[in-house]
């Protein structure tokens, strides 16, 4: 992002976000990502999601990893 001069990075795909934060789900049919969006900065990332989608093991991991998850719809007020 620094190269590119970027403040921040928004990721919309599905398996691409699933990659990255090594999680995996069953909102798509026949296809284990969840239902989400990621915003990352410098300073932190911010999975828009379904917390329900995820066992308490996982959201532990993801806390432990920085990553900071917020509902789904509320990437709207974010942007």
């Amino acid at each position: 992002m620094e190269e590119k001069g970027a403040d921040g990075f928004v990721l919309t795909s599905l398996d691409d976000i699933a990659w990255l934060l090594n999680i995996r789900g069953g909102d798509v049919h026949c296809c284990p990502v969840v239902l989400s969006y990621l915003i990352m900065t410098k300073t932190e990332i911010v999975l828009f999601a379904n917390e329900k989608a995820f066992s308490a093991s996982i959201l532990d991991a993801l806390s432990k990893d920085g990553v900071t998850i917020l509902p789904y719809d509320s990437i709207l007020w974010n942007m």
